[in-house]
């Protein structure tokens, strides 16, 4: 039996040569643990070759699976005999051996995926052929999670079942907000052969739009708008009430970015976001430009929107306004930003106390003597330092630490 080098095997699972080599191990060694009667349908499948007659052939590869439904050959010859007959076979032909085939080789997945891609471009009817990706998609996960009473060879069915289940997920259509088919439902390239009229919900299937044959459509930008991850995009095929969902996900806004009025700028923004400034007048700009493109000038009174944008099935994120105000001129109390990590060291060691702090967050310190000024998201709290000489560093470390230094304690005013 070299049933993993047969035409149709991928030997490429999980990225290793020869990966399905021992999925057929396993079906080989089912075989001959039945061993009468697979030498009985082994015998059915010669008597089949021996005829002329392909309906005489049919029923001898038939009685063949009956005896043993495992017999990899036995398939093999039946899939080759259905292709030489061309239109003698019937879609419900084909979909009765897609079946049979998910059906026997559940738990040998190496044999149901590759079968299936040989079987499946002959399935005429799109809606068969959703179903039998779907068929094939459920019983790979049931596989993944075989147990020893499904499988003597749980380990290695596990192992392969996960492998391909990645392999095999066709989805009906994408979206995505942005890229080359950006605002588009685009049907996959699997089904481009296929003429279909279809549907789609943008408020979670309680109204659909006008038919379309179209395998690329555009949304407008109203539609695009009312897009949220409660709803995904659902789609209807005419004639059939199955809904195939696209999902959407609202995108999170990360909880460590916050507006720095000191520094002018918005601390952790990343190339992910997108801003816009607010008019003069009040009003707010239509257009959104990313950090990608250009930072936000936020120095002087600047009102800013942020937000995580659109990008792939990621919608944007909910709006966060922050205020910056103009920059103080007063030199006997200068600010050391929190990135001049050095400087601010360097001045906590000409302290003679610390404090400890056990409290992570934005932090402004003002030196009078023996007494700092911890500013907690705009909350004043003095405290009396204390003498515990190790904790300086650890302060420096845990914490982004602002910096006001008046010349009180150290003199000139630091720059």
């Amino acid at each position: 039996m070299d049933w993993a080098n047969k035409y149709f095997t991928d030997q490429a699972v999980g990225g290793a040569k020869g990966g399905t080599s021992s999925g057929y191990i396993v079906l080989a060694q089912a075989n001959l643990n039945d061993y009468e009667n697979y030498t009985k349908s082994v015998w059915y499948n010669l008597l089949a070759n021996s005829y002329t007659n392909n309906q005489d052939k049919l029923k001898a590869y038939s009685k063949s699976l009956e005896i043993q439904p495992l017999n990899l050959d036995s398939y093999d010859n039946l899939i080759k005999l259905y292709i030489a007959m061309g239109d003698e076979v019937t879609n419900a032909e084909w979909c009765a051996l897609a079946n049979k085939i998910i059906d026997n080789y559940t738990f040998f997945p190496p044999a149901s995926y590759d079968l299936i891609k040989v079987v499946n471009p002959h399935i005429s009817d799109l809606q068969d052929r959703l179903a039998m990706d779907q068929k094939l998609q459920d019983s790979l996960q049931r596989a993944s999670n075989a147990t020893d009473r499904d499988t003597l060879q749980r380990t290695a069915v596990v192992e392969l079942a996960g492998a391909l289940l990645g392999k095999t997920k066709v989805d009906l259509a994408t979206f995505s907000f942005d890229g080359a088919n950006a605002g588009k439902i685009m049907i996959d390239k699997a089904y481009a052969d296929y003429d279909f009229l279809l549907s789609y919900s943008l408020d979670g299937g309680n109204t659909y739009s006008e038919q379309t044959m179209n395998h690329a459509i555009q949304l407008s930008e109203e539609e695009i708008l009312s897009i949220t991850g409660n709803n995904d995009i659902k789609l209807k095929m005419s004639g059939t009430e199955a809904v195939y969902t696209i999902d959407i996900i609202d995108n999170p806004w990360p909880k460590a970015v916050y507006g720095n009025d000191l520094e002018n700028r918005i601390v952790d923004a990343n190339l992910d976001m997108e801003w816009r400034l607010k008019n003069e007048d009040g009003t707010w700009p239509e257009r959104w430009t990313s950090y990608e493109e250009q930072s936000p000038d936020l120095t002087g009174n600047k009102v800013v929107q942020v937000r995580m944008r659109s990008m792939g099935n990621k919608k944007f994120s909910n709006t966060n306004e922050f205020t910056f105000t103009q920059d103080e001129t007063n030199l006997a109390k200068r600010y050391i930003p929190a990135s001049k990590k050095q400087e601010a060291k360097s001045i906590l060691q000409q302290m003679p106390l610390v404090v400890t702090i056990t409290t992570i967050g934005e932090v402004a310190v003002a030196v009078d003597k023996n007494i700092l000024l911890f500013l907690f998201q705009n909350q004043s709290t003095y405290l009396q330092l204390n003498s515990f000489q190790d904790q300086r560093m650890e302060m420096m470390e845990d914490l982004q630490v602002q910096l006001y230094i008046t010349d009180q304690t150290l003199g000139n005013p630091i720059s």
